[in-house]
């Protein structure tokens, strides 16, 4: 069997659905999500219902948690959860394009580390002894990310009244697929996500058009990419944020992947990933790092922003350019290591004067 065709292969099938709606039954113990994803008949006709029921059963427990978004520097203490979930039934949100993982490792450290968990059905421990943990994590809130945990014993898709076998919807969701590239590639109909005259179902997922590829022999500045003025941060937070600094520079993604966490990756399997990222997406810009300007510990969490220069290269007629930037890190303690968990560029810099610094100035060649 293929991926797709296990029940691990039920979040890359629910790839960019929307999460319609949920119906716990409590008595039952079971726990329906009512998606709307990605799929056509296997000869690529339209469905007459696209829409699919992941059934969890034998529910043992549910947890809801919370953590800031979009703003790392917020300690975990400090997190306000103005309307907290209390109940699932009725469902209390809105429908929203969600991401679910099963059995995801990841996920569980996540949990454990969030600013708050509540448990809204059973326990941790009961959690912990079952055969699945099923996560579902959407943007409910502009201020919040809330991740609903199901621990369940069976996981079962359902559609048009009946068991949806993975086999068939992996050829569904493949048809939809081929379908999309007969739109956009083979047609050539490349068209900006904000063009409302284009309002079919391809469009939803829109190919990004690129100018002119970029010159892969094009090298930045070759000033040091982790150059900090003197700094109290502590040295095991400061470790995983130079490896970030640097291993671009030096195209290591091993050294890069080492510094980030994700346990649901081989060290080998991220920095793949890294470095096909770096490839087709983020080559062309280099950071470097002069100063850390906050830093803090909660617990199993911490945070750095790190200020300095990013470069750009020259594209689309445009010359090099050099920009005062800030970088923020959200690490999370792993084995008595603290590691990357993720990352935010740009925002305001609180202090302007920032960009007459020495080592600004001297990116313009002051």
């Amino acid at each position: 069997m293929t991926a797709l065709t296990t029940a691990a292969g039920i979040p890359e099938l629910l790839h960019d659905a929307v999460l319609d709606g949920v119906t716990w039954n409590a008595s039952a113990a079971t726990l329906s999500l009512r998606w709307s994803p990605l799929r056509r008949e296997i000869d690529g006709r339209p469905l007459d219902d696209s829409v699919v029921e992941i059934r969890l059963t034998n529910v043992t427990a549910i947890a809801v948690s919370y953590d800031a978004f979009a703003r790392p520097e917020q300690r975990p203490s400090e997190l306000a959860v103005e309307l907290p979930i209390e109940s699932l039934d009725p469902w209390p949100l809105v429908e929203v394009e969600a991401e679910l993982s099963i059995d995801s490792r990841q996920a569980d450290h996540d949990r454990s580390a969030a600013a708050r968990t509540d448990w809204l059905f059973g326990s941790a421990e009961a959690a912990g002894r079952a055969r699945h943990r099923v996560a579902i994590e959407g943007q409910w809130s502009p201020w919040l990310t809330t991740v609903v945990t199901v621990a369940c014993d069976a996981i079962t898709p359902h559609a048009a009244g009946g068991t949806l076998d993975l086999p068939t919807w992996a050829a569904q969701h493949a048809a939809w697929w081929r379908a999309w590239r007969e739109h956009h590639v083979e047609n050539e109909r490349v068209a900006p996500a904000f063009d409302e005259a284009l309002s079919g179902e391809f469009d939803a997922v829109i190919p990004l058009r690129l100018n002119d590829p970029p010159d892969s022999t094009y090298r930045p500045p070759p000033a040091p990419p982790f150059e900090l003025e003197p700094t109290d941060a502590p040295v095991e937070l400061v470790r995983p944020v130079r490896d970030w600094f640097e291993a671009p520079h030096a195209l290591d993604w091993t050294r890069l992947a080492g510094a980030m966490l994700n346990l649901d990756l081989s060290i080998d399997e991220l920095a793949k990933r890294l470095a096909d990222e770096y490839e087709s997406v983020t080559f062309g810009t280099w950071p470097y790092a002069r100063r850390v300007a906050a830093w803090w510990i909660e617990g199993a969490r911490a945070y750095v922003n790190v200020v300095g220069v990013q470069h750009q290269m020259p594209a689309d007629g445009e010359p090099a350019e050099n920009r005062v930037e800030q970088w923020q890190f959200d690490l999370r303690r792993h084995r008595d290591v603290w590691l990357i968990r993720s990352w935010t560029s740009g925002g305001d810099l609180e202090d302007r004067a920032l960009d007459q610094e020495p080592w600004a100035r001297a990116f313009r060649g002051e």
